[in-house]
């Protein structure tokens, strides 16, 4: 094609002669140039892979190729196929921070009246991993429990009772004295007693005989 262009800017008649193409021969100064353009398909590039649709974990990538390699031309067929594709990708496991879980409440420090209990946590919820945070703050917590108000003991008893009396208990036997006279007890029945006068003696200053 390059000679018969070449030929075409000049005078035709200087020229004498054939041409063969394809196995057909024409004169030169009838020659079609079109017969001489070969058809070329196209063919595809190579892959140009985008980046990761994530910064971490599993995602996807898509790929692009043109069919340029070569560019069809004369009539050629265009590229066969999608020139868009996705695949998959993973740029490694993504970091979790640590969360804590319920506080759980151990028993109370005492059976009645005021108390402590102590409230533990995990950091489980969820564990962390990849590189992530753990939790931040106490694992471990105490509280006030109150379990009612405690039974009174006999001692507390008798002293309330004391108080409020002004009379003081016996202390081994637990029971109330009356001594407002100051009288004598008899040994058997606890009972005050007089002594008679039977020899005529005067009474001394508490009217006893």
């Amino acid at each position: 094609t390059g000679f018969v262009d070449w030929v075409n800017r000049r005078s035709l008649d200087l020229f004498q002669g054939t041409c063969t193409a394809h196995n057909k021969t024409t004169a030169i100064l009838n020659f079609n140039t079109s017969d001489c353009i070969v058809s070329v398909d196209g063919g595809w590039s190579d892959w140009e892979n985008s980046t990761c649709s994530v910064t971490c974990g599993d995602g996807t990538v898509t790929m692009i190729r043109e069919c340029n390699t070569p560019v069809p031309s004369g009539g050629g067929n265009n590229c066969s196929g999608k020139s868009i594709n996705t695949d998959s990708c993973n740029l490694g496991e993504c970091p979790v921070d640590g969360g804590w879980s319920d506080w759980e409440n151990s028993t109370c420090s005492v059976t009645c009246g005021d108390g402590t209990v102590n409230m533990n946590r995990e950091c489980n919820n969820p564990i962390p991993s990849g590189g992530g945070h753990n939790c931040s703050g106490e694992s471990i917590d105490t509280d006030s429990c109150n379990l009612g108000v405690c039974p009174e003991s006999c001692n507390t008893l008798e002293k309330e009772l004391d108080k409020k009396s002004g009379k003081r208990s016996d202390n081994k036997s637990g029971k109330w004295s009356d001594n407002k006279s100051g009288g004598k007890r008899n040994g058997r029945n606890g009972k005050k007693e007089k002594r008679q006068n039977k020899k005529g003696n005067k009474p001394n200053r508490n009217g006893w005989y």
